[in-house]
């Protein structure tokens, strides 16, 4: 069963990241679907990062942020957003980005295990900012 930490909650762009991840946040941002045409552009996406070390994963309108410690943030809608050289995944709330995963179409080396991916990816989420690697499908060898 659910903890009750996992309940919606509307989250405003002053809040930090720490207080995100403590408080186990789920973004809702309904005044802001997706249209048709950006949700059946976006394919399930994965990156990763380290120091600290985190993931997240984009599948159709979701976002799910993992951090190493702390509570698993979660985002929906997202929309998406092309961008010369890649592209954006963006969750608002009351017409603000609260979450933003951008990916670039360049190759990016994990600094730690030497592993290549196609993307270079930036995480953001309110002031919190991290930046590794990723690509469609998976990106850990041997999952």
């Amino acid at each position: 069963m659910p903890a009750t930490s996992n309940a919606t909650r509307t989250i405003v762009s002053s809040v930090t990241a720490a207080a995100l991840c403590a408080a186990g946040a789920t973004f809702a941002a309904p005044q802001n679907p997706p249209s048709a045409a950006s949700a059946s552009q976006s394919e399930p996406f994965r990156g990763r990062g380290n120091e600290p070390f985190w993931s997240v994963e984009v599948v159709g309108t979701m976002m799910t942020f993992k951090p190493a410690d702390g509570a698993t943030i979660t985002a929906s809608p997202v929309a998406v957003e092309q961008m010369s050289g890649g592209r954006r995944y963006v969750a608002r709330a009351a017409g603000q980005a609260v979450a933003t995963v951008t990916v670039l179409d360049q190759p990016c080396t994990d600094s730690m295990s030497g592993q290549p991916f196609p993307s270079r990816v930036t995480v953001q989420i309110g002031a919190f900012e991290a930046r590794g690697c990723g690509g469609a499908g998976r990106t850990e060898t041997g999952r």
